[in-house]
């Protein structure tokens, strides 16, 4: 990431970018676990929250995962 300023929801973007390097493969399932350890659905929420991303990049369980998350941080 060359910005001056990130956040969350780029963090999110930075995983799957990782996950997804051409040059990486042969460490994909490392990065996976690495990623599952590291990204809270919280991540994911912001993610989706972010008109820049909109969550585009993310699976249905992590959608899932944001959607749950947020359900019960409102009463």
């Amino acid at each position: 990431m060359h910005a001056e300023k990130a956040n969350i929801s780029d963090s999110v973007e930075l995983w799957i970018d990782l996950r997804e390097c051409a040059g990486l493969q042969m460490h994909k399932d490392s990065i996976q676990r690495r990623m599952s350890e590291a990204v809270l659905p919280i991540h994911y929420l912001a993610n989706v929250m972010n008109p820049k991303y909109v969550g585009r990049r993310l699976s249905s369980d992590q959608e899932n995962q944001a959607e749950s998350w947020f359900d019960k941080q409102t009463p």
